[in-house]
């Protein structure tokens, strides 16, 4: 592996470690505010700083591209706020294990754009399920975990955001659509904020410090990084990278928030590890150049 390619891989782990710790910034706010809030807040402030970094994309934006925008911000928007009000009432390591399935979910949606799902990964898709079985059911009563739940509808709708991306992948706006998508991201959480909330700026320092983490961190600089670095790193290899966000927000839960899980869940953990890093290199064992399905 070459030196720059190794650079490369890098600055996706560093997005991935600072998506995987954001798990501890959005659990760890939620004692101060309201869920929804908190996501118009960082989704702005990620907005305005990809507008800050990147002042000359705003000029490159046309109707084509707004439309575009709006798809992906709808679409970030249905995920960010199932994952957001999940996140209240389960870990900060299984909500990161549970989102990572959405890489799962993708030949799900696949189907939607016509495109072929081999057995393999359909054998993938019920290991993961298996696997959030185990991480979020409790056999005894029978009750799966309400936070799990909503934190895995925000992961099918964060494979039609992906899927989408790829639809858009023609345009070549890629910064242009990811400031477009945070603004109108954090548009849709605050309207439904003012519905079904009743929003307050926290007075207190640390909800502050979650905000600027989400915001500038992960929507902003990570966003960054990543889309720089997946221009040299095939995307299969890419995958697995970023993947690896799972694992850093189940060491930050441990590390900042107390957190542990049981056995059983530790084999969930490791069926949903298995099947998202499976669905990332079967299309290059099956070597077909027609097959993809990001």
């Amino acid at each position: 592996m070459s030196e720059i390619r190794f650079i490369h891989i890098l600055y996706l782990l560093i997005s991935a470690s600072i998506w995987g710790f954001s798990f501890v910034a959005q659990k760890t706010a939620m004692s101060y505010m309201e869920p929804i809030f908190f996501n118009a807040l960082r989704f702005f402030l990620g907005g305005f700083v990809l507008i800050i970094m990147f002042p000359k994309k705003v000029l490159n934006i046309n109707f084509t591209v707004l439309k575009a925008g709006v798809v992906l911000g709808l679409f970030l928007f249905l995920g960010s706020i199932f994952q957001q009000i999940g996140i209240q009432t389960t870990q900060a390591g299984n909500a990161g294990f549970v989102t990572s399935m959405y890489m799962v979910f993708i030949p799900l949606v696949g189907l939607m754009f016509k495109r072929k799902t081999p057995l393999a990964i359909w054998l993938a898709i019920l290991i993961a399920l298996s696997g959030f079985a185990l991480l979020s059911i409790d056999f005894n009563a029978l009750n799966i975990s309400l936070g799990d739940f909503l934190v895995l509808l925000g992961s099918f709708c964060w494979a039609f955001h992906v899927s989408f991306i790829e639809h858009y992948a023609m345009l070549k706006k890629t910064l242009e659509l990811g400031i477009i998508q945070l603004f109108v991201c954090g548009f849709f959480s605050l309207m439904s904020s003012l519905l079904v909330e009743t929003p307050v700026l926290p007075t207190a320092f640390t909800p502050w410090i979650s905000i600027l983490y989400a915001g500038i961190f992960s929507a902003g600089i990570a966003f960054t990084l990543q889309i720089y670095a997946q221009r040299f790193v095939p995307s299969n290899i890419a995958g697995i990278v970023l993947s690896s966000e799972a694992v850093f927000a189940l060491l930050g839960g441990m590390l900042f928030l107390n957190e542990y899980l049981m056995l059983k869940q530790w084999f969930g953990v490791a069926l949903i590890s298995l099947s998202v890093i499976w669905v990332q290199i079967f299309p290059a064992l099956l070597k077909s150049k027609h097959y993809a399905y990001r």
